[in-house]
């Protein structure tokens, strides 16, 4: 970082609702109330100002697995109407923040 003179170009912060089923090693998040900020000085603060970078009350669902997804779970997301994409919380607090 040093010799390449990186530094932090902003913070990232979120809600995070995580759950575990051991079976498959099966990990599901659920992360809201995205913010960006480029306070990065503040960092350590236990709350920081931070501009939204989503819609109030939109969710990113991420269902992670090593060996099997079961198949209550495909069951329970495979409603038809959500949509598969990549999503990067750090690219779009970067963009929405300029």
């Amino acid at each position: 970082m040093i010799r390449k003179k990186l530094i932090p170009k902003c913070i990232v912060e979120y809600e995070r609702f995580a759950f575990v089923e051991s079976k498959g090693n099966v990990r599901i998040t659920f992360d809201r109330n995205i913010l960006g900020s480029r306070r990065t000085d503040r960092f350590y603060d236990t709350q920081i100002d931070g501009m939204p970078v989503m819609p109030w009350g939109y969710y990113i669902l991420e269902i992670k697995y090593d060996e099997l997804l079961p198949h209550y779970i495909l069951a329970a997301v495979d409603t038809g109407n959500l949509r598969r994409q990549s999503f990067s919380k750090y690219y779009t607090a970067r963009k929405a923040l300029g």
